[in-house]
């Protein structure tokens, strides 16, 4: 069965993507997750970006990406956002959303580590279906042409 991952790339002036650490993993991820019952693309994303970072973003700031192969079981339907990276303060991202550890049932947040990487770092950084939608399924330069504000009319 085919499932729907809804999620959200964050971009900051110097053209960098934040990442979430997977906890108990080696891989960073971007903030993404399943919509509930009901839920819309756009709702479920904004949702699982505030559980995983703490970050707050309205639907309006978002740019559509569209629905994405990302394994064989999965699709992302992905949205761009900007903010400086002044307004996102990294040591105060926290994670809600929890699983529970296999072999201790431990409850440990999803995320752990958060950070920004340039669109190079992502292969050094990202899964490898991650790191194949990121760098050869999206235009990274031109979203972030569309997301990122000029110099002369950036608000940061």
């Amino acid at each position: 069965m085919l499932t729907l991952s809804c999620g959200i790339l964050l971009f900051n002036e110097h053209r960098q993507l934040f990442l979430a650490h997977a906890t108990g993993g080696r891989h960073w991820d971007i903030p993404k997750g399943m919509a509930d019952p009901g839920e819309s693309a756009v709702t479920a994303a904004l949702r699982e970006t505030f559980e995983e970072t703490g970050l707050v973003f309205t639907g309006d700031e978002l740019l559509d990406l569209g629905v994405h192969a990302y394994r064989a079981d999965k699709q992302l339907h992905l949205f761009a956002v900007y903010r400086p990276s002044a307004a996102v303060a990294i040591e105060a991202c926290r994670c809600t959303s929890m699983f529970e550890q296999a072999h201790t049932g431990k409850l440990l947040p999803e995320a752990d580590a958060f950070r920004w990487t340039t669109l190079g770092e992502i292969p050094q950084y990202c899964a490898k279906n991650l790191t194949r939608l990121l760098t050869t399924g999206l235009d990274l330069s031109h979203i972030v042409t569309r997301v990122v504000p000029t110099r002369k009319n950036d608000p940061s």
